[in-house]
């Protein structure tokens, strides 16, 4: 039993369901699977179509991202796959901080600096920019440090 993959980005404006709907019909089929990749981007309405999608559209859906930004609280979007998703599991992406414990947060540093302010989503492919793993621990530590200013 063979199956097809779409692979396809998508626009904060974008309406999943409204894709899900377009490419079942231009291609005659019903998808059945739904992964979606840095699911900590999507809109609060685009979660919510997927939510429309697993129940009403009976497709499984899989929703992956992180969970937390560089500050360390949650992505509102995660916020609210965790509001209404039937099950979570914790995958062990076998990231480890420079202790050796599992990695369970991103700190940001730009031009080698921490990050103090700014958005919640800063996504920049640039050599000034880059995201350090770090266990809970040492993520804490390294926000009380920039707290107290230093």
């Amino acid at each position: 039993m063979g199956g097809v993959a779409l692979s396809t980005g998508i626009k904060p404006e974008d309406s999943i369901v409204q894709l899900i709907d377009y490419h079942n019909h231009t291609n005659q089929t019903s998808l059945k699977f739904l992964f979606v990749d840095e699911a900590q981007f999507l809109s609060l309405e685009q979660v919510e179509d997927l939510v429309e999608i697993a129940d009403l559209k009976n497709i499984e859906v899989f929703a992956y991202g992180l969970l937390t930004s560089y500050k360390g609280s949650l992505f509102t979007a995660t916020a609210r796959i965790l509001e209404v998703c039937d099950k979570i599991v914790q995958l062990d992406n076998q990231m480890r901080c420079w202790c050796g414990e599992p990695a369970t947060h991103n700190a940001l540093f730009i031009e080698g600096a921490p990050a103090t302010s700014g958005g919640d989503e800063v996504v920049d492919y640039s050599p000034l920019v880059e995201y350090q793993v770090m266990c809970r621990r040492h993520f804490m530590a390294h926000r009380r440090l920039q707290a107290a200013g230093g």
